[in-house]
């Protein structure tokens, strides 16, 4: 209904000479009417006449309304056609328009709102889990808005490919193999049950996590001893009779002793934790020598302090765990390298444990209704992201910084384009000093594959709001390596999905888990089942649970603008009466429920729309009805231009709304012959729309509930 209006508007301003701008059309607002209003005519007047006065454009605008309305109105398709202050409203005539758009949805089918779309090429990479964490509903809004968009662009014509790229590799495996080898020794008390492998790896996860920050903690809490204390020894370090047989590890630990090197700063956690042990274990010795000697404190400091703070590092470093929990991280550093170095068995408990997670994933998606047609893995890009780093350096994009591989993206920009030196992008950091590649190496090597390989013209990452700064600093280094996709790179982002209690968390374990969700809306789901129909099998009460607790959640995930974050409430996402899955789903029924009815009682249910159909006066709810049934091509369009699942969302819900209206103030199966087969064929319509919306948003549209 819009393309077609706004095709004919830029013929008639073609024809005209009139400037080629793109039409802008609203729907006119008013009940009982269906129509479109061309609202930026006043944009024409000011390109049209660009040098006259201000007062002057609204009458140019009023006589280009004028004349646009006049040629509309020659075309013949259009009720009426009308210049109202600078506007040009088209009304349709509602039998019409009834019997044109009834007749697409049931020659077409699901299929009817499908359009050609250009664009070339696209992949949507979404999902993006990492192995061994939980997937839980924080995860679910990427999956959901991600495959929806698949769908979208599909059904308007785009070749579209959907790809998932896992993260099976980095600091989150590393933690979880340190954990598995070191508490859970040939995997012995995992999980029998596939299903439960993946909440157990979290878990294993969430523990590893919380004993490293223990392990970080104890650093911190025995550094903030030690700098008072040296600092009052600082005279007694520089007395070589005292400090005989101490600080032997290393050539500049007298310097951090002092406070004159900050440990803190470009040293390795190694390192850090080496110092501490050793300034840890010689500070009571020193202070006993310096007590015992003619040295005094320094700066008129007095012994006593340094008395109290021995006694508490004393007390820390005399537990029987302390060296146990201060050096976990070198035990993490030490799965790093056996992983460097391929040691054959972590990677044989990388490979089956990750195997775990990808049967969970896969599970999960299948439930939600996300596929994929190209899965990539961190680990597979993790070398070719080094090398492309090594080539940067000779097309001298990529420098070295302390030893780290860096690239100063305003700087290479001002070279390269002559872009005015701002410190908008900053620096992106690929290799750390210790030669370990970071997500933007492998995030290049990903994008040179995606274009090289499967000849990609537009690439959409659905990624999290906190990534905003990283992609915008990924696109312009897409740039400087001369890919010129990277202005069709689209970071296509989304708010976090809270708790009552607040973010998600697979740190901390701050998660609700998907299993536990989905069990929980199923429940629920059930008792509202059997409540509303007790006379339903039970197989097909289980059945409609299972499909309105898979459309609560996905939809309450949709209907929410990726740009506002989501609190998850069963109560909301399950509320029949709501705006919600359970409502639209319920009106699917209805419509279904409608035809069963007719059907029993031997009245025929048209397939075909005639010429003689939509000839009775409709009532106002049923061109609305009828109005709302003709936006759906656009709706979805309008997804895939925008980017936003939230659109056909809140479409579905409205025609749920349009067609509960419709059936409450209209009688079918007791109107009148001719009014019962129009209103017939509206119910089918209403039914074909829903599935086709229902549809790309990965619901089930049951026909009983």
């Amino acid at each position: 209904m819009d393309e077609k209006l706004k095709n004919s508007i830029r013929e008639i301003l073609r024809q005209a000479g009139l400037p080629g701008i793109d039409p802008v059309l609203r729907e006119i607002p008013f009940k009982g009417q269906i129509g479109l209003a061309f609202s930026n005519v006043f944009q024409l007047a000011r390109e049209a006449y660009p040098d006259a006065p201000k007062k002057e454009l609204k009458q140019h605008a009023e006589e280009l309304s004028e004349q646009i309305a006049a040629k509309l109105t020659e075309l013949g398709e259009f009720d009426k056609v009308e210049a109202v202050k600078g506007y040009v409203n088209c009304f349709f005539n509602p039998d019409s328009f009834a019997r044109d758009i009834t007749a697409r949805i049931l020659d077409g089918g699901t299929d009817w709102g499908r359009r050609e779309m250009s664009g070339g090429k696209v992949m949507v990479e979404y999902s993006q889990p990492n192995t061994h964490k939980a997937f839980h509903i924080g995860h679910v809004r990427n999956v959901c808005t991600g495959a929806a968009l698949v769908r979208c662009f599909r059904y308007s014509g785009r070749n579209t490919l959907a790809a998932n790229y896992y993260g099976d590799i980095g600091s989150h495996v590393f933690k979880s193999l340190w954990h598995l080898e070191k508490f859970h020794p040939d995997l012995k008390d995992a999980p029998d049950e596939p299903k439960e492998r993946g909440r157990w790896l979290g878990n294993v996860y969430a523990k590893a996590q919380v004993e490293l920050d223990e392990s970080k903690n104890l650093l911190d809490n025995v550094w903030d001893l030690l700098k008072p204390l040296y600092r009052i020894l600082k005279n007694a370090l520089y007395d070589q009779k005292l400090t005989f047989g101490l600080f032997s590890y290393s050539p500049d630990l007298l310097d951090i002793a002092k406070n004159e090197i900050d440990l803190f700063e470009n040293t390795s956690t190694e390192h850090q934790i080496r110092c501490i042990d050793h300034l840890a274990r010689h500070a009571p010795v020193l202070l006993d020598r310096a007590i015992n000697s003619d040295v005094v404190p320094y700066e008129n400091h007095n012994w006593e302090p340094a008395r109290v703070l021995t006694k508490k590092l004393l007390d820390i470093i005399g537990s029987v765990d302390f060296h146990q929990i201060l050096t976990r991280p070198l035990e993490l550093i030490a799965i790093a390298d056996r992983w460097n170095l391929r040691d054959p068995d972590l990677i044989n408990l990388w490979e089956k444990t990750k195997k775990w997670s990808f049967d969970d994933f896969y599970r999960i998606y299948d439930e939600l209704g996300a596929a994929f047609d190209k899965e990539f893995y961190e680990s597979e890009v993790e070398e070719e992201g080094l090398h492309i780093v090594n080539e940067l350096v000779q097309m001298d994009i990529v420098t070295e910084s302390s030893g780290a591989k860096i690239v100063e993206i305003d700087q290479r920009l001002h070279e390269k384009f002559d872009f005015p030196l701002k410190d908008k992008y900053r620096v992106a950091v690929l290799v750390r000093a210790d030669g370990a590649s970071l997500y933007g190496a492998k995030d290049l090597a990903l994008a040179k594959r995606k274009f090289e390989d499967f000849g990609i013209d537009e690439s959409i990452y659905v990624v999290g709001n906190e990534q905003k700064f990283y992609f915008q600093q990924l696109f312009q280094m897409l740039r400087l390596m001369g890919f010129p996709q990277w202005e069709k790179c689209y970071h296509l982002s989304y708010e976090l999905v809270m708790l009552p209690s607040g973010k998600i968390s697979s740190r901390s374990g701050q998660v609700i888990l998907y299993d536990d969700v989905m069990n929980e809306l199923k429940g629920r789901a059930l008792d509202v089942v059997r409540e509303k129909n007790p006379s339903l099998d039970e197989n097909a009460k289980l059945d409609v649970a299972d499909s309105v607790a898979i459309g609560s959640l996905i939809y309450g995930m949709l209907r929410v603008d990726t740009n506002k974050k989501i609190e998850f409430d069963f109560d909301e996402v399950l509320d029949f009466n709501g705006r919600s899955a359970p409502y639209i789903q319920y009106a699917c029924a209805r419509a279904s429920s409608i035809a069963r009815k007719a059907a029993s009682e031997g009245i025929v249910i048209p397939d075909r729309v005639a010429d003689s159909d939509f000839h009775a006066d409709l009532q106002p709810v049923e061109i609305d009805l009828v109005g709302m049934l003709g936006k759906f091509p656009d709706i979805v369009r309008k997804v895939a231009d925008d980017k936003k699942p939230i659109h056909l969302a809140t479409y579905a819900y409205d025609l749920a709304v349009a067609f509960s209206d419709f059936y409450h103030q209209c009688p079918v199966l007791t109107a009148e012959p001719g009014i019962l087969r129009n209103r017939l064929l509206l119910v089918r319509a209403v039914r074909i729309t829903l599935d086709a919306a229902l549809g790309l948003l990965g619901i089930k549209a049951p026909d009983v509930m």
